[in-house]
């Protein structure tokens, strides 16, 4: 893939076994789609490949912005499609939150959220409207929403009109990020997304593949902006969330191969 590393911080790459490359990858951390997501050009792959191809290093782009926000360790593990679970008693019923990546060091956790043009899964809206024909009639997705944002912002109920645009897997992807700070005993934590563009699969569809990502930047935009992280440099775009300050980092990584599709 092209990518040039000159840095500092040493990374294992570990799922209860080591991996070191794509084929170790898929074994021991499968994505949750299994084959039909490993494919060549999209982020499960791609994400793969761009953490094992480092030579046990952590990617350069990575380690720049950490060192930019202050962040000077020497080493770091990443466990790929780590499930943070979510305290019932607080956030309700259901699955906790599944990323891609979880970037573990002695000061900081990252929470990695991998996209080509894949969307933020849902919206707020189309979630509630979803767990309408539950039993509960979506009182529990409502709640687990509701609490969500009080826990990110620290600020009274949101009004569900002022929410309901904002793609509720950067919601889950903070709250997930946020506990695992507090389990792992951090009290810093980015949360990371990495968008690979270039030399990926766009289905014979470039047109799709511009407005998807054009979307996936515009739901970006406004989660920070409901945050009031708008303008804010790299540095500065952050949140204190339970006394863990929690900063927002888009990554962009430019794919880049000789072949690829026939």
């Amino acid at each position: 893939m092209g990518h040039q590393f000159n840095n500092d911080m040493n990374l294992k790459i570990t799922k209860e076994n080591s991996i070191n490359d794509l084929n170790s990858w898929f074994r021991y951390a499968e994505p949750e789609g299994g084959e039909k997501q490993w494919k060549e050009g999209r982020s499960a792959m791609e994400f793969a490949r761009y953490m094992t191809s480092s030579n046990g290093k952590l990617p350069k782009q990575i380690e720049a912005y950490l060192k930019a926000i202050g962040i000077k360790d020497k080493s770091c593990y990443c466990i790929p499609e780590h499930v943070t679970e979510f305290p019932q008693q607080l956030l309700g019923k259901g699955s906790g939150r599944h990323h891609d990546g979880l970037l573990v060091s002695d000061s900081i956790i990252v929470g990695i959220e991998a996209k080509v043009s894949e969307s933020f899964d849902k919206s707020v809206r189309e979630t509630l409207k979803e767990a309408m024909s539950n039993k509960d009639k979506g009182k529990n997705m409502r709640d687990r929403i509701i609490n969500s944002l009080k826990m990110i912002t620290r600020k009274p109920t949101p009004d569900e009109s002022e929410v309901s645009h904002l793609m509720y897997q950067l919601i889950s992807a903070t709250v997930g990020t946020v506990l695992e700070a507090e389990l792992r005993g951090k009290d810093k934590a980015v949360v990371l997304i990495i968008e690979f563009a270039g030399d990926i699969e766009d289905y014979g569809n470039t047109d799709k593949y511009k407005q998807e990502v054009a979307a996936n930047q515009q739901a970006y935009d406004d989660y920070l902006e409901y945050l009031g992280l708008v303008g804010k440099s790299d540095v500065e775009r952050y949140l204190n969330v339970n006394e863990i300050k929690v900063w927002f980092k888009k990554i962009r990584v430019e794919v880049k191969r000789q072949v690829f599709y026939e």
